[in-house]
């Protein structure tokens, strides 16, 4: 699916040789450059307030704004804009920064809740592990820089209503409790915690379930309730992860920029013959691979830009256009176009794509989304489907349930189905 997924890309197809397509380039070399550690204070760049609106929107778009906020700190006025007295400019200028205190303010206020509920748990013997952005964010220059979404914490599955029962007690609302591999508790002003009863549910790949099974034996602990992968495992859960959510609707640029501080910590001291070992039995070979191939060509492209005499981001997009080769230009463009979270362009083409070999793919593929088989079913509403002959019930319920609460989802859905 992979192979297929960055090859059938036209080089951004929606937004080619676009303002929109520059500025990610921008985005991409500032973001790159700031938790590189290089000085940009003779970086020229020359923008108006509409440039930096552009920039603005893009790096939003794939949260990475604090960072990109960082990198123009380092600037100097004068060089960022065309006319620094623009009030336009300094508005957009005053978002970064409103966006970058935000998210200095959320990973503080995440990390204290989050060790109240560590507290707790080992008050109560209830094992657990942080999970991906939890571990990554501190592995960034500065706090905030890595703009976090919500709180992965895989537990103890057996201690499922004990962990509902305190978060209710701390103001929380329960969003989805037993309806798949993960309960969802979300507190106002910033609280989410997503609490895994395991790492991935019945929509996964094949054979991942099964690999993740016996997760405990792959995790080290100190005093038998905080645990953690070992460097290689956590490697390898992180890229199925990433290679997830690529294959299913699309993958931002956090996900380099991840990839990259990780690397930058841990790579001379990994077992690179295991994690291509287990790499191979997830079948994710070649998005590994590719992944880490893109990384090193964008990290040679920048320090090249870097070290021109002239240094300034007005031939950034033909420069690394002309750097890398054509499948990972195809990978980067759909990285582009998929943001922090994907799009439902991408995940109706995906899903489509999976149907080619039947006559109508796009009918198939919405008799499949419409009326999913009885495990789907089970999980997602136990009580409903508890027995498959309630089956039919369970999906009128389910079609009632998402135009209620998601018919914006719905019409997204069909409008992208009949335009691919």
């Amino acid at each position: 699916m992979f192979e297929m997924n960055f090859m059938r890309n036209k080089l951004f197809s929606e937004m080619e040789y676009t303002a929109m397509e520059h500025k990610f380039y921008h985005m991409l070399y500032l973001a790159f450059a700031q938790i590189k550690g290089l000085e940009l204070k003779n970086l020229q760049l020359n923008m108006t307030a509409q440039d930096l609106e552009q920039l603005y929107n893009i790096s939003k778009f794939h949260g990475t704004t604090a960072l990109v906020y960082d990198a123009l700190v380092q600037i100097p006025l004068k060089q960022i804009l065309i006319s620094a007295d623009d009030e336009e400019c300094r508005n957009v200028f005053h978002r970064f920064k409103q966006t970058e205190e935000k998210s200095i303010r959320k990973n503080l206020l995440m990390d204290g809740e989050r060790a109240k509920l560590f507290a707790y748990m080992k008050e109560h013997h209830i094992w657990y592990m942080p999970l991906k952005g939890v571990i990554l964010k501190d592995l960034y220059p500065k706090i905030g820089e890595r703009q976090m979404v919500d709180n992965d914490i895989l537990f103890d599955q057996n201690y499922q209503k004990q962990i509902r029962s305190y978060f209710v007690s701390q103001g929380y609302k329960v969003v989805s409790y037993n309806r798949g591999n993960h309960d969802v508790y979300v507190k106002n002003p910033i609280y989410n915690f997503e609490m895994h009863t395991s790492l991935y549910g019945v929509q996964s790949k094949k054979g991942w379930i099964q690999y993740y099974e016996h997760i405990i034996d792959k995790l080290e602990s100190k005093d038998g309730v905080e645990y953690h992968f070992k460097t290689e495992d956590f490697y390898i859960y992180f890229m199925s992860h990433a290679y997830k959510h690529y294959d299913i609707s699309g993958i931002g640029l956090k996900f380099l920029l991840d990839l990259y501080v990780f690397l930058e910590h841990y790579e001379k001291q990994m077992d690179w013959n295991y994690v291509a070992a287990e790499i191979q039995k997830l079948n994710m070979t070649a998005f590994e691979r590719n992944s880490r191939q893109l990384l090193l060509s964008l990290n040679n492209s920048i320090d090249e830009i870097y070290h021109r005499e002239e240094h300034s981001l007005k031939t950034i997009s033909s420069y690394i256009e002309s750097h890398l080769e054509k499948q990972y230009l195809e990978m980067l463009a759909y990285i582009c176009n998929s943001g922090s979270h994907g799009t439902v362009k991408n995940r109706v083409e995906n899903k489509v794509k999976l149907y080619e070999h039947v006559k109508h793919p796009k009918l198939h593929y919405y008799v499949k989304k419409s009326f999913p088989d009885y495990t789907f079913m089970k999980i997602k509403y136990p009580r409903i489907a508890k027995y498959k002959i309630l089956l039919p019930i369970a999906w009128i319920y389910r079609g009632i349930d998402a135009l209620i609460h998601h018919p914006k989802k719905i019409f997204q859905d069909i409008k992208w189905t009949w335009k691919i």
